[in-house]
């Protein structure tokens, strides 16, 4: 995307991301909910909602960088929206529960 000047580094360029965060949201999405819809197997429904998280990341993720880059009078605003996002995420971590039985 820097063709002619390779030290400049615009906002928009963090924009690119936004096209690989609806690829994985929108396969992982259609997929996840195809796969819950025939039974299959729980590892791959799994899977494919972690694909699904990925994009729904990335996406939380580059828009916010663009906005901290492209709106510096509100850099504030955009570093307490960042840590909202990053505190009520869930990790996939905290969706698993392990019980005995």
């Amino acid at each position: 995307m820097m063709l002619a000047d390779l030290s400049a580094s615009e906002p928009e360029f963090r924009l690119v991301f936004m096209s690989v965060a609806g690829v994985a949201c929108g396969i992982g999405m259609f997929l996840f909910g195809y796969t819950l819809a025939i039974g299959a197997n729980a590892v791959v429904c799994a899977f494919l909602q972690g694909v699904m998280m990925v994009g729904v990341l990335i996406g939380i993720f580059s828009t916010l960088s663009y906005g901290l880059d492209a709106f510096r009078s509100q850099s504030n605003e955009m570093f307490i929206m960042n840590m909202l996002f990053k505190v009520r995420t869930p990790s996939p971590s905290s969706e698993l529960t392990l019980t005995s039985d």
